[in-house]
């Protein structure tokens, strides 16, 4: 077997940490009983130094030749037109943000955090061997650790309801990372045949991933879930076993489902079940209405080239839509939201594909309609960064990959 050299098992190592360095952080900062704000500085700084070496390293080697712009052109296109609109509206003609931002906010997060790993991914994927067995591996590892230890120090807090315990990440962030370990387990589970202390392994994924769900009390992580797990029973079986398959659980969340919440969010004293009813019985979340018709409605001023980068409509200044398709057509028009739409559609055409044939690079894809489904309910544009990471690695290995290559169930 031929050795990878240096750079290849780098650029392997920094997929994983921009998957899942963030959570690394905060379970750290946990662990050690500090404060998340430092490693967290470190892991942005990290990223930053390792995206600009992957970045340099591409473009002054003979690696430079193997890049193509053709397989991300809507995403380079997209990305074009949407930074010219966050020039322009921080710093040449400033809009009105949310209380107590800054301009650097917004633009250390769209072009640090976002846009610049991007860009590295983007040249790692097209010049540089990726083992994406290998990358699956310690994503779970790493992901299984963390939520596993985060809520054992939530266990062991005083902590009640809506509460992480002094954990410092975002609710909804935290529920996506244990919805994240729930769809890699099942997948790991599905995939191949496994031995039983494996199995152990992958069945406790599961509940530790429901229970850093419930834990977060948010409702997309649990409805994402939901979702994701459908398309991809549906397109992984077929038709037919899959209808029988999916009739099953929809028996069992039909009569046992409120009691299995019930007892995990007793046991994590949380109140998500409480506030999981509440939406049942009230229907739409008002507030997300109203953000996602400011955001329709600055569209409409400015339809060809956009508005915005943020909301502006009275009573809502500097907040976004939290839905990323409303919100490319609300900062860059008719122009910049066709190339978004275009980059989406791809992506779940070739998920679609890439699962249908049981290919190895099917997790990638689970994760991908994730974070796609994430920013209809949540996140922006310029934060949704594991969103424009899977999809990166999504479009862009699918084409060095045969889709017809599937995991071996040996």
């Amino acid at each position: 077997m031929r050795t990878i050299n240096i750079t290849d098992k780098l650029a392997n190592w920094y997929v994983i940490i921009l998957l899942v360095g963030f959570l690394v952080t905060s379970t750290t900062s946990v662990f050690l009983g500090t404060t998340e704000g430092g490693f967290s500085v470190v892991y942005r700084a990290f990223v930053v130094v390792f995206s600009l070496f992957f970045f340099l390293n591409t473009i002054f080697s003979k690696r430079f030749v193997k890049l193509s712009i053709y397989p991300a052109l809507a995403f380079l296109f997209f990305w074009f037109i949407y930074s010219i609109r966050i020039i322009h509206d921080l710093y040449f003609n400033p809009i009105v943000l949310f209380p107590e931002t800054t301009a650097s906010h917004y633009s250390l997060f769209a072009f640090g955090v976002v846009l610049l790993p991007a860009i590295s991914v983007y040249f790692i994927v097209l010049t540089s061997e990726l083992n994406m067995g290998f990358i699956l591996k310690w994503v779970y590892k790493i992901l299984f650790l963390c939520v596993f230890v985060t809520l054992l120090f939530r266990s062991g807090s005083a902590s009640e309801g809506r509460n992480l315990g002094g954990i410092s990440i975002g609710l909804i962030s935290y529920g996506h990372y244990a919805a994240s370990l729930v769809i890699l387990s099942i997948f790991n589970l599905i995939k191949t045949k496994v031995k039983f202390h494996q199995k152990i392994i992958y069945y406790l994924g599961v509940l530790i991933g429901f229970s850093g769900i419930v834990v977060s009390a948010s409702k997309s992580p649990l409805l994402v879930l939901g979702l994701v797990l459908t398309f991809f029973i549906i397109f992984w079986y077929g038709k037919i076993k899959s209808a029988f398959l999916l009739m099953f659980v929809a028996l069992i969340i039909n009569f046992y489902f409120i009691e299995i919440v019930s007892v995990f969010a007793t046991f994590f004293k949380s109140n998500f079940l409480e506030r999981l009813l509440y939406s049942i019985e009230m229907g739409e979340d008002s507030a997300r209405s109203r953000l996602l018709e400011a955001g329709f409605m600055d569209f409409v001023e400015g339809p060809l080239w956009g508005n915005a980068m943020l909301i502006q409509q009275r009573g809502l200044e500097g907040s976004y839509p939290h839905n990323l398709i409303v919100e490319a057509f609300m900062a860059t028009g008719l122009l910049g939201g066709f190339f978004l739409l275009l980059w989406i559609i791809k992506g779940i055409k070739i998920s679609i594909n890439i699962i249908k044939k049981h290919s190895e690079l099917t997790w990638i894809a689970l994760l991908f309609l994730q974070y796609f489904l994430l920013g209809l309910f949540s996140k922006s544009l310029y934060s949704n960064d594991l969103f424009w990471f899977c999809s990166l690695l999504l479009l862009l290995s699918s084409r060095r990959l045969p889709l017809i290559k599937k995991i071996s169930l040996k």
